[in-house]
C-alpha cells in the first residue's frame, strides 16, 4: 500500500512541471498568466463537476452546510498562487530551477507543518535527517543556478536570484493547501469533492482578478 502511494505520488509530481509547461505555453496565446491560469483552473472544475455529479450528487448541499468551516476554502486561494506564480517563474529561470525551488519550498513549509501541527495535521517531530535533507535541497538549487549565473551579467543574475527566492515562498502554497484541503476531505467523506471546492473557489478568485487588470 505504502509503495502504490509513493507511485501515486511520483506521478503526481511528473504532472507538475509538464502542467507549469503547457499552461505557459498557453500564457502566451492569452497574453497573461492570469488568463491561462483561469482557463486551467475552469477545465479542472468542470472535469471535477462532472466526476462529482455521477459519484457525488448528495454532497453538492454541504458547500450551504453550516457545520463547513468557511476558512477550509482559503485551499482554492493557495492554489491560484502557486499555479499563477508558477506562470510568472517558468519563462525567467526555466522549467528545471521553477521545479527545485518551489519543490524546496514546498518540503521546507511541509517539515514546518509537519514539526508545529499546524492545520490540526499529526505532530511530527523535527530530526537531524530532515535538517540534512533540507541542506541538500539549497545545495541543489545553488548548484544548478551556478551555470546560470556563470552566463549571465551581474544585474541578470540579481533578479534571477530574486525569482530563486520568490520560487521558494511560492512552493510554501501547496502543503497549506494540501493541509486545508484534507480538513475539509475529511469534514465532508469525500476527497473529489474536496477538490472540486479547491478548484471551484480558485476558479472564482482568478475570474474576479482578470475581471479587475
Amino acid at each position: 500500500m505504502l509503495l502504490l502511494l509513493l507511485g501515486l505520488g511520483l506521478c503526481s509530481g511528473f504532472a507538475v512541471p509538464i502542467q507549469t509547461a503547457i499552461n505557459s505555453k498557453l500564457s502566451l496565446y492569452t497574453r497573461s498568466p492570469f488568463y491561462a491560469a483561469t482557463i486551467s483552473f475552469g477545465t479542472g472544475t468542470i472535469g471535477l463537476l462532472l466526476i462529482n455529479i455521477v459519484f457525488n450528487p448528495q454532497l453538492f448541499n454541504v458547500i450551504f452546510s453550516s457545520q463547513i468551516q468557511y476558512t477550509w476554502f482559503l485551499g482554492g486561494m493557495m492554489g491560484v498562487i502557486f499555479l499563477s506564480g508558477n506562470l510568472l517563474l517558468l519563462p525567467r529561470i526555466g522549467a528545471s530551477l521553477t521545479v527545485v525551488t518551489t519543490v524546496s519550498g514546498q518540503i521546507a513549509m511541509s517539515v514546518v507543518i509537519d514539526t508545529l501541527g499546524l492545520f490540526n495535521v499529526s505532530y511530527q517531530p523535527f530530526s537531524t535527517l530532515k535538517g540534512i535533507g533540507l541542506l541538500l535541497l539549497l545545495l541543489g538549487v545553488v548548484l544548478m543556478n551556478l551555470n546560470r549565473q556563470s552566463l549571465l551579467d551581474k544585474q541578470r543574475s540579481s533578479r534571477t536570484t530574486f525569482w530563486l527566492c520568490i520560487g521558494v515562498i511560492l512552493g510554501c502554497a501547496p502543503p497549506i493547501q494540501t493541509a486545508i484541503n484534507t480538513q475539509l476531505s475529511q469534514s465532508i467523506h469525500s476527497p473529489l469533492f474536496a477538490s472540486f471546492i479547491s478548484f471551484l473557489v480558485g476558479t472564482l478568485v482568478l475570474i474576479i482578478i482578470t475581471s479587475i487588470i
